[in-house]
C-alpha cells in the first residue's frame, strides 16, 4: 500500500494536485479571510449588493482492489490512484425594485481528473461548466414567495428523493456540480408551513441505468410543517419524466428503457435533547417500456430508511448512531411488474446521505436492490472536528446484481450477502475558509460479492480532500 501511494504522488499530474494542496494550506494557516461572498462595495450606484466568491478542492485517493481483485477501467492492475480538482467562481447581485427583491447569479466551474478514477468512468479529463445562472423574484410582491428561474439547485428535504440534476463531465468524486440545467421553482414561507414547488431538465442523467441522457426532466410538489423548533414533518409528490425512447443506446452501448417513475414520499426529523430522530419513505409506480415494441410494464417499488442518533452530554460530545437503509428489489424479474426501487435524482448532504459506503456505494452497488445497516461512533476533539468511524453491513434485497449499467441485464446470485465495510474519517473545519477531510477504509468482500468480481481480495483505500472557499 505504500508502495502505490509513493508511485501515486510521483506522478507528474498528481504531484501537481499534491503540492497545490499544500501550498493551500501553507497560506491560508497565516492569513485571515471570512468564509463568505466578498461585498464590493463600488457598485452600490448600480446594486445594492455585489457579492464575488470563490472556491477550489482538491482531492486525491487510492485503492487497493476497488472490486477484490478485478480490473477495471483501461487499468492494466487491479489498484488504483488519482486526484481531482473543482474550484468554482459565483457572481451574486441583488437589487430590491419594490415588488421584489431581484437576485442574479452566475457561476462557473472547472473540473479536473488526474490519472484514471476509481470508477472507471474519467481518465485525465478536464472541463469547464456553468453551474449557475439564474434569476429569484424574492418576496414577490410583497408576500413569502420567492420564485427562481434558470440552472439552479434544487435540493428537497433530506434529498433522498430531489437532490442532483447532473453528472458532471470529471472529477466525478467532487460532486459539487450538482444543479439542474434550466428549472422553475416557487418556495412559500407562512411560518410553520411551507412548500415548494418545481419543473426541471436534467442533464447527462445516470443515476438509475447510466444513461448519459439529457431527455430526463423531474416536477413535483414538497409540503413542510414545523410542529416545534425540534420536531417537523414533510411529505411530496415528484414525477420523473422520461422521454428517453425504448432501445437507445446508453453512455456504455447498453439498451435504454423509458422510465416514467411517479412517487409520493414522506418524512419527519425530531430532535429531543441530545436524541435525533428521522426517517422517510417512498412508494413508487409508474411505467417502464424496455424496447420499441415490448409492453408496458408497471413500477411497484418501495425505498425508505429510519436514523436515531444520541450524542452525549459530557465532553467531545461523543455520540453513536445507526441508520437502516431500503431500497426494493424484484423477486420476480419475469413478471409484468418492475420492483426495483429507481434512485430518482438524489442528492448528496453528507457521509452515507445517499451514497452508502464510501466503497461499496461510490463503485459498486446503487440505490436499488440493496438493504445497508450503517453504526457511526463519532466525537469532537475540537468544537470545529468531527472524528467519526462507520461499520456498514451491505446486503442485496433479492438474490441477483444489477449493476448500475443496468441495461447490460441482471446476474443470478446464490447469496445476498454483499460485504462488510469499515469506514473512518476526520473532517476539519480549521478556520471560517479552509476545510481538511482525512479518510480511510477496508471492505471485506461476502458471497454474492466474490460471485459477480470473481475475486475475494479485500479492498482498502485511503484519500484526503482540502477545500479553501470564501
Amino acid at each position: 500500500m505504500i508502495t502505490m501511494l509513493y508511485d501515486f504522488l510521483l506522478q507528474k499530474k498528481l504531484k501537481c494536485i499534491f503540492v497545490l494542496s499544500c501550498l493551500l494550506i501553507f497560506s491560508l494557516l497565516v492569513c485571515n479571510v471570512s468564509f463568505a461572498d466578498r461585498e464590493i462595495q463600488e457598485l452600490h450606484n448600480v446594486f445594492d449588493k455585489f457579492l464575488v466568491g470563490f472556491e477550489v478542492n482538491t482531492f486525491y485517493r487510492a485503492d487497493s482492489s476497488p472490486y477484490y481483485g478485478a480490473r477495471f477501467g483501461e487499468k492494466e492492475d487491479k489498484n488504483s490512484a488519482y486526484g481531482e480538482i473543482f474550484s468554482r467562481l459565483s457572481l451574486t447581485a441583488k437589487k430590491d425594485l419594490g415588488w421584489t427583491n431581484l437576485e442574479a447569479r452566475v457561476s462557473p466551474v472547472f473540473m479536473f481528473t488526474a490519472g484514471q478514477d476509481v470508477y472507471g468512468v474519467y481518465k485525465d479529463e478536464s472541463d469547464v461548466d456553468l453551474d449557475q445562472g439564474y434569476l429569484k423574484f424574492g418576496h414577490l410582491f410583497k408576500k413569502p414567495i420567492d420564485v427562481t428561474v434558470g440552472m439552479q439547485d434544487i435540493q428537497i428535504e433530506k434529498q433522498f428523493i430531489i437532490g442532483i440534476g447532473r453528472t458532471q463531465d470529471a472529477a466525478l468524486w467532487l460532486v459539487l456540480h450538482q444543479s439542474w440545467p434550466f428549472g422553475v421553482k416557487v418556495d412559500c414561507d407562512f411560518g410553520k408551513f411551507k412548500a415548494t414547488a418545481f419543473w426541471a431538465r436534467a442533464e447527462n442523467y445516470l443515476l438509475q441505468t447510466f444513461e448519459g441522457t439529457d431527455d430526463v426532466e423531474a416536477t413535483g410538489v414538497n409540503l413542510h410543517f414545523n410542529f416545534t423548533k425540534n420536531f417537523f414533518v414533510y411529505s411530496g409528490f415528484y414525477a420523473k419524466l422520461d422521454d428517453t425512447k425504448p432501445g437507445t443506446t446508453g453512455y456504455f452501448g447498453q439498451s435504454l428503457p423509458e422510465n416514467d417513475t411517479r412517487v409520493w414520499d414522506i418524512g419527519f426529523d425530531f430532535t429531543l435533547g441530545g436524541l435525533h430522530l428521522e426517517g422517510e419513505g417512498a412508494y413508487q409506480w409508474g411505467d417502464v417500456q424496455l424496447s420499441p415494441h415490448a409492453d408496458t410494464l408497471d413500477r411497484d417499488a418501495f425505498g425508505g430508511y429510519i436514523s436515531g442518533k444520541y450524542t452525549f452530554p459530557v465532553k467531545f460530545s461523543p455520540y453513536i448512531q445507526v441508520d437502516d437503509i431500503y431500497f426494493r428489489g424484484d423477486d420476480d424479474l419475469n413478471d409484468d411488474d418492475v420492483e426495483e426501487y429507481d434512485p430518482m435524482f438524489w442528492g448528496f448532504p453528507g457521509w452515507n446521505r445517499w451514497v452508502i459506503g464510501e466503497l461499496v456505494g461510490e463503485t459498486q452497488l446503487p440505490n436499488t436492490n440493496k438493504k445497508d445497516l450503517v453504526i457511526e461512533i463519532g466525537c469532537s476533539p475540537v468544537e470545529t472536528m468531527v472524528l467519526h468511524g462507520m461499520y456498514i453491513k451491505h446486503w442485496l434485497d433479492e438474490e441477483y446484481f444489477a449493476p448500475l449499467i443496468s441495461g447490460l441485464g441482471s446476474t443470478p446470485l446464490s447469496s445476498d450477502d454483499w460485504a462488510d465495510e469499515f469506514d473512518l474519517y476526520l473532517d476539519w473545519q480549521i478556520n471560517d475558509y479552509l476545510f481538511v477531510h482525512v479518510g480511510g477504509g477496508y471492505v471485506s468482500p461476502n458471497d454474492a460479492a466474490e460471485e459477480v468480481y470473481g475475486d475475494d481480495e479485500d479492498a482498502l483505500f485511503i484519500q484526503t480532500w482540502l477545500r479553501f472557499a470564501f
